[in-house]
């Protein structure tokens, strides 16, 4: 599972052209700064679906675009989904593992959401996370955890498709004293996916939170136990 860990969160950093900024769980665009897709050499592998539901009266035309894992990821990139209708459309999972991020863009209003599934070398499923579409903000932070074994994990996606941006990563200890600082610049649409003790200071039997600020930006986390994973929400603070 070690392995595994490795190849799922490496750093990743690609131009975007079109990103753009997204905002709340019920519209017409949204951003899911974390796709993962493909099989390793054991024959386990991740596959991410895309869950949406109709918001708008009559017929929603959507689009799914990725960035980070090249083409022919998914079953169905465009689709159409009716009124109070459902739909749900999932990248393949049979090719070599990639990560990147996902953007949905829909003729109307729609609620979205991203289910990530670790499969078993028989197809069997080995374990499954849920995580909303991330909204585009300038400041979050998020619970870190290294205790027992644990690994938290943070993707950023750059808001913007023209310029570079710059983040600023803080590590708080469970005291709420600065434990460690990092700069981050990203490309335009830019994207990097990694575990936050690869980034900062935050040993063994860590526990305390990660804060981002700059520019806007799109972030959602991950935890992993052993074989056991779900999301971990990157909380925005522009409204605190």
């Amino acid at each position: 599972m070690r392995r595994i860990l490795k190849f799922v969160f490496l750093a990743l950093a690609v131009q975007g052209s079109a990103l753009v900024r997204a905002d709340g769980h019920s519209g017409s665009r949204h951003v899911f700064p974390l796709v993962v897709d493909g099989v390793f050499d054991d024959g386990t592998g991740y596959s991410t679906s895309f869950d949406v539901t109709g918001l708008s009266e009559g017929w929603t035309h959507c689009t799914v675009w990725l960035d980070g894992l090249g083409r022919g990821r998914l079953l169905e990139p465009s689709f159409w989904v009716y009124g109070h209708g459902a739909h749900s459309v999932r990248t393949r999972g049979v090719r070599e593992f990639r990560n990147g991020y996902a953007i949905l863009e829909c003729t109307g209003r729609v609620a979205a959401q991203a289910t990530y599934r670790r499969g078993g070398g028989d197809g069997s499923a080995l374990g499954m996370a849920l995580a909303p579409p991330s909204p585009a903000t300038g400041r979050i932070r998020q619970f870190v955890d290294r205790s027992e074994g644990r690994r938290t994990a943070i993707a950023v996606v750059n808001a913007s498709s023209w310029s570079w941006r710059r983040y600023r990563l803080t590590l708080f200890d469970s005291s709420g004293w600065i434990r460690d600082i990092r700069i981050l610049d990203l490309p335009p649409g830019g994207f990097i996916s990694r575990f936050i003790d690869e980034l900062l200071s935050a040993p063994n039997g860590f526990t305390g939170s990660l804060e981002i600020s700059g520019s806007d930006f799109h972030a959602t986390g991950m935890l992993y136990e052993g074989g056991v994973f779900t999301t971990v929400p990157a909380v925005p603070l522009d409204a605190y």
